[in-house]
């Protein structure tokens, strides 16, 4: 997002933790010390807010660093806002599709009422909550982005842990489900999509950020035995298989594409290429 945004033209400050290596405009920052978020959100006085900083793998075993940093952070940046008594044009507040859980339907819309069925979901549905709160005194979105995916990201998640092992010639993966459907959307497709929502009207409002595309984990593999030209092994890990498992997910982008112009535009096979075409050529 900040490459994407300097490329735009603005001037982008950041937040960082445990990097030393730090540029003019980033900040090293514990989100859960609101003296040093004070500290930023002092020095650099932002027009426009867009907050990431969260634990967002759902397995984490810390929950009480989930909480502290997704919850308790969040709380912290809303506050110091108001008592630098600052108004941006625009806070965009990052939940997730998480607080969905099981749902009776595999089109996930706004309207439905949150189920969480693990911490992360329900650290960002509290989220959401509390920032709701909030939306008499600051122009806020809350957006609930889907998978979403591109080069550089951790090994930890799904799709590049499945490119990662294509990209090595490796024989075999552990896997969960493969014959579930999930979105799997690229990266700068969402990055374009929080920047419309930065520059749009719209206020106290919850979006989905999806493409309402679905993909089969087990056609991702195919298409990448295709592109590395060899079949890989899938080894089913029980511990990654969850019962009663929904076949097929997808958000309904009907709100998002009344409040921007932007439109989802990459495939997941341009979305798998491009990310097994980085690791390959290393």
């Amino acid at each position: 997002m900040e490459k994407f945004l300097i490329n735009k033209g603005y001037d982008v400050y950041g937040t960082v933790f445990g990097n030393n290596k730090l540029n003019k405009n980033h900040f090293q920052c514990d989100i859960r010390n609101k003296i040093e978020v004070n500290s930023v959100i002092r020095n650099v006085c932002p027009d426009f807010i867009l907050h990431f900083a969260a634990i967002s793998f759902v397995e984490e075993k810390n929950k009480n660093l989930m909480y502290d940093v997704n919850v308790f952070g969040t709380q912290n940046l809303l506050e110091c806002i108001i008592e630098n008594n600052l108004k941006p044009e625009k806070v965009i507040i990052v939940s997730s599709a998480a607080v969905y859980g099981e749902q009776n339907t595999t089109i996930l819309s706004e309207d439905l009422c949150p189920k969480p069925i693990n911490h992360y979901g329900y650290s960002k549905y509290i989220v959401e909550r509390i920032t709701s709160t909030f939306f008499s005194k600051l122009k806020i979105i809350v957006v609930r982005p889907f998978n979403y995916t591109g080069v550089r990201q951790s090994k930890k998640f799904i799709i590049p842990k499945i490119v990662s092992h294509f990209s090595e010639n490796l024989s075999s993966i552990d896997l969960g489900n493969i014959n579930v459907s999930r979105e799997f959307n690229y990266i700068n497709d969402v990055a374009h999509s929080y920047l419309d929502l930065l520059n749009s009207e719209s206020e106290s409002i919850l979006v989905n950020i999806c493409s309402g595309k679905s993909t089969k984990i087990n056609d991702i593999i195919n298409y990448l035995n295709s592109l590395a030209k060899y079949k890989i092994d899938v080894k089913t890990d029980y511990n990654l298989v969850r019962n009663n498992e929904i076949v097929d997910l997808k958000g309904s982008n009907i709100l998002l594409n009344s409040l921007i112009s932007y439109r989802f535009q990459y495939s997941i096979e341009n979305t798998l290429f491009e990310m097994y075409s980085h690791l390959k050529n290393r």
